[in-house]
């Protein structure tokens, strides 16, 4: 399956559509499959990593009892966890990249995993107490609703 991008028709008929493109370029812009869920699963890590952005500075950014680095080291395991959990359910196959209803509920259930997967690992180790609460909360909240951004 290809995904065709359309690019902007000029008004003055046969010129260029872009300045420095000749008319002979004006057709679409195909992606194949693998660049595309490949693109998705770039997203997806970015959005993860927005997420924590936000967390952290609306929340964390001026205190001092939360060092940048635990954090860090939390959000790169769940943009892991994320990335194998998405691939192991079939997010990123392109049929079902196409239904909407499908991806936000099985967004919804593996992003929950994911962070449960993480408040656990943390709790075993014993270093949950370094971690806010309010900031795990604020963080699923945001990287949830970055994920059903993304889709």
């Amino acid at each position: 399956m290809k995904f065709d991008l359309d690019l902007p028709r000029s008004d003055r008929g046969s010129d260029a559509v872009l300045p420095g493109f000749p008319a002979a370029s004006r057709r679409a812009w195909t992606f194949s499959d693998p660049v595309f869920t490949g693109c998705v699963q770039i997203a997806d890590a970015i959005a993860v990593l927005a997420a924590f952005c936000a967390a952290y500075l609306v929340y964390l950014y001026h205190s001092p009892f939360a060092p940048l680095e635990n954090y860090a080291a939390a959000v790169a395991v769940i943009v892991l966890l994320v990335a194998n959990l998405f691939s192991s359910a079939g997010l990123y196959e392109v049929d079902k990249l196409e239904r909407l209803d499908f991806q936000l509920r099985r967004v919804a259930f593996l992003w929950s995993a994911a962070v449960a997967c993480l408040i656990l690992g943390l709790f075993i180790l014993k270093v949950s107490d370094a971690y806010s609460r309010a900031w795990f909360v604020l963080f699923y909240v945001t990287g949830l609703g970055a994920l059903a951004g993304v889709r």
